[in-house]
């Protein structure tokens, strides 16, 4: 967990933007034929490294990955193109290893508030092996598998 709590403090030489503190898949308007889509932004408004906010979304879509390969799925999706597209939509250079470690720590923020309002549950030792495998050995593989 020291290597976790560690990834939490941006390195002092890391790039600053504008954030939106929060991105996630649910606050997300869709592209419409009538309308621009575009991502709700609200009190988490930050300036900080643009990888916190890319790796944040990236992290929701890693979770969703592993859940449909664990669970299945009534559709079939692509979320490594889903991925992809979130990193190509970034116009600046990023460092995809601090993607990846930022998405480890959003996939494990779920996996604490699923056991702390649901109770602790077997299958959360199974995404904590995912998370510890793939996501903490090797955090920019995580943008890329």
């Amino acid at each position: 967990m020291a290597t976790v709590a560690a990834w939490c403090v941006p390195a002092p030489e890391a790039s600053h933007a504008l954030l939106h503190g929060g991105p996630s898949l649910g606050i997300l308007l869709p592209l419409t034929p009538d309308m621009d889509g575009g991502l709700l932004t609200g009190e988490n408004l930050a300036a900080g490294p643009p990888e916190s906010d890319v790796g944040w979304i990236v992290g929701e879509l890693v979770e969703l990955r592993a859940s449909v390969r664990r669970f299945g799925a009534r559709r079939d999706f692509d979320f490594d193109m889903f991925i992809g597209r979130v990193l190509e939509g970034y116009t600046a250079d990023l460092d995809l290893a601090a993607v990846g470690r930022t998405a480890a720590l959003r996939f494990l923020t779920h996996l604490h508030d699923f056991a702390a309002y649901m109770k602790w549950h077997d299958v959360l030792i199974e995404y904590l092996k995912l998370v510890a495998g793939q996501l903490l050995l090797s955090p920019g593989e995580v943008v890329r598998s």
